[in-house]
């Protein structure tokens, strides 16, 4: 249970929200449940670029022989353009704040610590 303001009314009301909505506002408001390594970072990255040009090539298929679409944890226009995993870090870091904004748990979560991707982008870089 959430307590949020009645727009109508202007009192305090408690709300139901779903695991993964609580679990986003716990880490919007700096409480996180979980922290992902840098190593595992620079993983989602690589992932999300390949499921990134997965989801591209599959506009070149008939209508009913398009394979699944697959999901990232990266925001789609970090990958539009990168010909590297670096290049993805890079973008990430820069326009963090949209991926903290995300409405998907994993993609926040992803974004939550600026130094972790920097970290990521050092070893994407070695």
């Amino acid at each position: 249970m959430t307590m949020v303001i009645d727009p109508k009314t202007g009192k305090y009301k408690q709300v139901r929200l779903s695991a993964a909505a609580e679990s986003l506002n716990l880490m919007r408001h700096g409480t996180n449940a979980c922290e992902l390594s840098a190593a595992a970072i620079l993983q989602t990255a690589k992932a999300s670029l390949e499921a990134y040009r997965h989801n591209q090539a599959r506009e070149q298929y008939a209508v009913h022989e398009r394979p699944a679409v697959r999901p990232m944890a990266f925001l789609p226009k970090h990958c539009r353009g990168a010909n590297a995993v670096s290049e993805v870090l890079r973008n990430a870091i820069k326009d963090r704040p949209a991926g903290l904004k995300s409405s998907k748990r994993n993609t926040a979560l992803v974004y939550a610590d600026k130094a972790k991707l920097e970290a990521a982008l050092a070893m994407a870089t070695q």
